[in-house]
C-alpha cells in the first residue's frame, strides 16, 4: 500500500481523542473526522467496521494462495537448512567424522531462504486478506486454498493411482507452515520440527477417510459425494481443534479463546461443504476416464 503511515496514526489518535470529548475543538474535531475518513480503507488498522465485498474478497485468494505457498515453501526449506546433520552438507562432503565446521556450512544459507522466504509469504498473505471478511467469504477463500495446495499431490496420486501422496503433500504443507510458525514464534529448530510433526501427522489422520472415498473405484458420483463430506467435515473440525490445542500447547496461541475457535469450526466446516463437491466431482471424472 501507499498510505503514510505516520498521517494514518495521527488520523486515528485524533479521532479517539475527540470521539469521546463533549466540548471539542471544532476545527481539531472536524480535521480528526477528515482524516479518519481519509484512510478506513487502507491499512491493517481496522478503524472503519465496514464488511468486505465479495469482489474485495475473491480477488485476493490469489495472494493469499500465493503467500500460503511461500509459507509452506519457506517453512520447509528452513526446517532442512537448520538440521544438525543436514543432507545439503552431506551431499557436498561437508560433513566429517568429526562433524561439521561452522564456516563450511552449506546448509546456513538455505536455513536464511528459507527464513526470509516464509516471512515474505506470510507478509503477502497478511497484505492480501481483506479486513472483516464474512463467515461465507473466509470458507470460500479457505476452500480454494486448500485445494489450491493440494494440486500437486493429486497429481501425483491419481498418476501413480496411490493416495498416499496426496495424503503426504498435504501434511507437508502443514509441516512447512508449522515449522515457520514455530521459529518465528521463538522455538528451537527441533521443538519446531516436533511442533510441525505434530500438526502435520494430524492433518494426515484427519484426512485419511475423505482421500479413501475420493480414491474408492466403483463408487457412484452421489456416493462419493455424501462419503467425502460425510468424513470430512467432522475430520476438519477435530484437525481444527487439535491444531489450535497443540498451538496452544507450544505458546504459539497463548491468546487463544473459546469464541475464536468456534468461529475457526464455523468456517472449517463451511469450507468442507464448498471444497467437498469440488474433489468429489474432480474425483469421479478422474474414475470415469480411467
Amino acid at each position: 500500500s501507499s498510505v503514510d503511515i505516520s498521517k494514518e496514526r495521527a488520523a486515528v489518535n485524533l479521532y479517539k481523542e475527540f470521539s469521546k470529548q463533549s466540548s471539542v475543538d471544532i476545527s481539531g474535531e472536524r480535521a480528526a473526522v477528515n482524516l479518519y475518513k481519509e484512510f478506513p480503507k487502507q491499512s491493517s488498522v481496522d478503524i472503519s467496521g465496514e464488511e468486505a465485498t465479495w469482489g474485495e474478497s475473491v480477488s485476493s485468494i490469489g495472494g493469499q494462495l500465493a503467500g500460503t505457498i511461500k509459507e509452506m515453501a519457506g517453512g520447509f526449506i528452513r526446517s532442512v537448512g537448520e538440521m544438525t546433520f543436514n543432507p545439503v552438507d552431506l551431499a557436498l562432503g561437508k560433513i566429517g567424522v568429526e562433524g561439521l565446521e561452522k564456516e563450511n556450512r552449506i546448509s546456513d544459507p538455505v536455513a536464511e531462504f528459507g527464513r526470509e522466504l516464509y516471512r515474505q509469504g506470510v507478509e503477502q498473505t497478511k497484505a492480501s486478506t481483506p479486513q472483516n471478511q464474512t463467515l461465507g467469504q473466509k470458507a470460500v477463500s479457505t476452500a480454494v486454498i486448500s485445494l489450491g495446495t493440494m494440486i500437486p499431490g493429486a497429481i501425483i496420486a491419481v498418476a501413480t493411482k496411490q493416495p498416499n501422496f496426496l495424503l503426504a503433500s498435504m501434511g507437508l504443507v502443514t509441516f512447512g507452515q508449522s515449522y515457520g510458525e514455530g521459529r518465528e514464534g521463538g522455538l528451537d529448530s527441533e521443538s519446531a520440527r516436533t511442533y510441525g510433526s505434530i500438526q502435520g501427522g494430524i492433518e494426515m489422520a484427519t484426512e485419511m477417510l475423505p482421500v479413501r472415498f475420493l480414491f474408492k473405484a466403483g463408487s457412484s458420483p452421489f456416493k462419493r459425494l455424501v462419503s467425502t463430506i460425510a468424513a470430512d467435515v467432522p475430520g476438519e473440525n477435530i484437525a481444527t481443534v487439535t491444531q489450535s490445542v497443540n498451538s496452544w500447547l507450544y505458546g504459539l496461541k497463548e491468546d487463544l479463546t473459546v469464541s475464536e475457535l468456534v468461529e475457526e469450526m464455523k468456517v472449517a466446516t463451511l469450507a468442507s461443504m464448498i471444497g467437498a463437491p469440488v474433489q468429489s466431482g474432480i474425483a469421479s471424472g478422474v474414475h470415469a476416464v480411467l
